[in-house]
């Protein structure tokens, strides 16, 4: 791989510093990839080894006889159930594009979606759900930092809309949970909320001191210059400028906000419901109330990169905090089972709608060529 210099030197001395230029950069990309690849492999090996101590601490005789003893019609509502979260995730995403004076149909957000779940699930080490969603969603618009900032700010009120829906179930039924689970709950949600309080703080930061000339002078300074060219070349800075303070002015737009978290609010209700309707299709006496706080801190524990998309790591979780009213393993492992079998259902649906998009856009240039 080459790269081209094209100003300030003379042809013969353009060469010399190509020269110089393809031989330093092999010695950096490679690195890079070797990182990705590494950290890959570290979170394959911990889904591995989580997923092998489940099964080794797992009774087959009794998952087989949950598997026997599952009710297809319960199940069946419970599909339907999920579907429907779908169509909630979809509402906050167009409540927060509207916000950014981006117009999308709700279907298109729907498959979208989906498309997402494709992502994740199937090629996780490429490309999130998130991301493409906001790569489609900003060309079609013309408006990427709208859309980032749509999909970082569903994020966000997902997560308060989580914690309105798990704070007050703990604070009614607090006797019914043990310590284990207040303590990971309150120390994950801190966390998260750290980390919420720090993007805003660094996107305030990055805007406004960014266009600073003694920031500018300390950049130049710092960095070779032919790293500064490929930078300004891609225009990164001026992406991420944009991002931050579209981040900031959706911030300060209170009335989406608070129609999104109550969104999330709908949405950690109904993903709590559609657990709740798969564990009575698994025969599972655990209230409804169990649910609101046992689902919320599944999704904190999922939301830490040790594993591939959280698998292994969701699992290990379920089978933890339904212990603690004393579900069997084979149970709990069974019902986290029937979940991801449902999440990569909507992937598989994702993937045949993105396969869609793909032929529907060679169909459009056919036409018009």
């Amino acid at each position: 791989m080459t790269i081209q210099n094209p100003e300030l030197i003379a042809p013969r001395q353009e060469h010399q510093l190509a020269e110089v230029v393809t031989y330093k950069l092999p010695a950096v990309v490679p690195k890079k990839k070797k990182n990705k690849t590494l950290g890959l492999l570290l979170r394959l090996g911990v889904t591995v080894l989580l997923f092998a101590f489940l099964f080794k601490s797992l009774s087959f005789s009794t998952l087989i006889t949950a598997i026997t003893h599952l009710q297809s019609s319960i199940a069946l509502a419970g599909l339907v159930i999920g579907v429907y979260t779908l169509v909630v995730s979809a509402y906050q995403w167009q409540c927060l594009l509207t916000a950014e004076r981006i117009p999308m149909d709700l279907t298109k957000l729907i498959n979208l979606y989906m498309v997402g779940i494709a992502f994740s699930h199937f090629l996780p080490s490429s490309m999130g759900g998130d991301v493409i969603k906001v790569y489609y969603v900003g060309r079609e618009a013309n408006n990427t930092p709208g859309s980032a900032s749509a999909a970082v700010m569903a994020r966000i009120t997902g997560f308060f809309g989580m914690l309105v829906v798990a704070y007050p179930a703990l604070l009614l039924w607090h006797t019914h949970f043990s310590q284990q689970v207040v303590f990971l709950l309150l120390g994950l949600s801190v966390t998260v909320l750290s980390m919420v309080i720090g993007t805003f703080i660094f996107a305030l930061l990055f805007a406004r001191f960014a266009q600073a000339k003694w920031v500018q002078s300390r950049f130049s300074t710092l960095l070779p210059r032919v790293v500064r060219e490929k930078l300004v070349k891609s225009g990164i800075f001026g992406k991420a400028m944009d991002i931050g303070t579209t981040l900031l002015v959706s911030a300060r737009k209170p009335q989406p906000m608070l129609k999104a978290t109550l969104f999330g609010v709908l949405f950690h209700i109904v993903a709590c419901l559609n657990y709740f309707t798969y564990g009575l299709a698994l025969h599972m006496e655990v209230p409804f109330y169990f649910y609101l706080v046992a689902i919320p801190l599944v999704s904190l524990i999922a939301f830490l990169p040790v594993s591939v998309n959280g698998f292994g790591l969701r699992e290990s979780a379920l089978v933890f905090i339904f212990s603690t009213v004393h579900v069997p393993a084979a149970t709990t492992l069974l019902l986290a089972f029937v979940m991801d079998v449902q999440q990569l259902f909507f992937g598989a649906l994702g993937g045949w709608v993105y396969l869609l998009m793909g032929s529907q856009k060679k169909l459009v240039q056919n036409v018009t060529s």
